[in-house]
């Protein structure tokens, strides 16, 4: 075969190739067309439900609030010549789903609270994907039952006050048999008809009574199963005791204090010199009492009265005591004062006193334990 046939038949069987590649290029064109990209995302909202109830006496508010979801669905195609590429991507975000229940109870004395939920059914679909969320809210039933009881005590406290009769009451006066820091109470007790039982604490004394006594010390009443001690806190009692009239006005009423207080430093004067120094110091003492007595009748002769004050006080028995025991001291110690003379001799008169002061009992007592006077 020459050459030139040769070429001919390839140069054929060349265009026979081209022709059955462009008749396949159209077949394969027809198989795979395209490319398709498939993006889907699904968003389902956060579903939230609340539950208010609001429980009172006599009104119940129910509230809910239900969910919104919103679907996005996203396609995209690319075609390519020759290479294909499918992908598909589902992304699904869900978020969580939130109860919140406020529940407000009201009740005088027994609360019962009952919280009841909403079922919230969400679907969120996708082409062919479908996400399905579905929350059950559980009845939840609370029964509080609070009960206050206030219990109250009064303890009743009564006090009974029996009215005493002072002729059959007797008030009780331990002391010795002397006339000393005694012989006031007993003027007191008598001018009042106080009924005064006289206690002989005797021998006795230091075993028996003196640790009964507030102080240690006498003289002390016993009033009532009471006992009062201290000299002139006695005085005031019983002349409470006895209704005295007290003064009204504040500097009328500081007189009596101011002469008893006076009194009080020279009857302690007296008690220290009789129980120490009596042969030596009775006549400084005398001296000193007669001083300080002077002061006495100055402001009693400027205020005019019978006693210390217009109407007898606790202090004038007192008083009247410690005159007549200077007076034993020191016979005709009141020549002096004329005042204090008189208003001696005035309570000295009055009826009661005078009748015990001439007694065989008041004239067997001595004015001091240690026989001096």
């Amino acid at each position: 075969m020459s050459n030139v046939r040769i070429k001919e038949l390839l140069l054929l069987l060349l265009l026979l190739q081209l022709l059955l590649l462009l008749q396949l290029q159209q077949q394969l064109l027809l198989l795979f067309s395209t490319t398709t990209t498939k993006n889907t995302t699904t968003t389902t909202t956060t579903t939230t439900t609340t539950s208010t109830t609001t429980t009172s006496t006599t009104t119940t508010t129910t509230t809910t609030t239900t969910t919104t979801t919103t679907t996005t669905t996203t396609t995209a195609t690319t075609t390519t010549t020759i290479t294909t590429t499918t992908t598909t991507t589902t992304t699904t975000t869900t978020t969580s789903t939130t109860t919140t229940t406020t529940t407000t109870t009201s009740t005088t004395s027994t609360t019962t609270t009952t919280t009841t939920t909403t079922t919230t059914t969400t679907t969120a679909a996708a082409t062919t994907t479908t996400t399905t969320i579905t929350t059950t809210s559980t009845t939840i039933t609370t029964t509080t039952t609070t009960t206050t009881t206030i219990s109250t005590t009064t303890n009743a406290v009564t006090t009974t006050t029996k009215s005493r009769d002072c002729t059959t009451m007797a008030v009780q006066l331990y002391y010795f048999p002397i006339r000393g820091r005694g012989q006031a109470i007993r003027y007191i007790c008598l001018d009042n008809d106080i009924e005064l039982e006289n206690v002989n604490i005797g021998a006795e004394w230091a075993t028996k009574y003196k640790p009964l006594m507030p102080f240690g010390q006498v003289p002390v009443i016993e009033d009532g199963g009471v006992k009062v001690a201290q000299s002139c806190a006695i005085l005031r009692y019983l002349g409470k005791k006895a209704g005295l009239k007290e003064p009204s006005d504040p500097l009328v009423a500081a007189r009596v204090d101011m002469i008893n207080d006076q009194g009080e430093d020279i009857r302690g004067a007296y008690v220290r010199m009789i129980y120490g120094n009596y042969e030596t110091g009775k006549d400084d003492l005398i001296k000193d009492a007669k001083a300080k007595t002077q002061f006495i009748e100055t402001l009693m002769s400027g205020w005019g009265s019978d006693f210390i004050t217009d109407t007898i006080s606790f202090a004038d028995y007192n008083l009247f005591d410690l005159l007549d025991i200077l007076c034993v001291l020191s016979p005709g110690f009141l020549d002096e004062f004329p005042t204090l003379q008189a208003y001696f001799d005035r309570i000295a008169a009055r009826p009661n006193i005078k009748k015990h002061r001439h007694s065989d009992e008041f004239k067997a007592w001595p004015v001091n334990g240690n026989g001096k006077q």
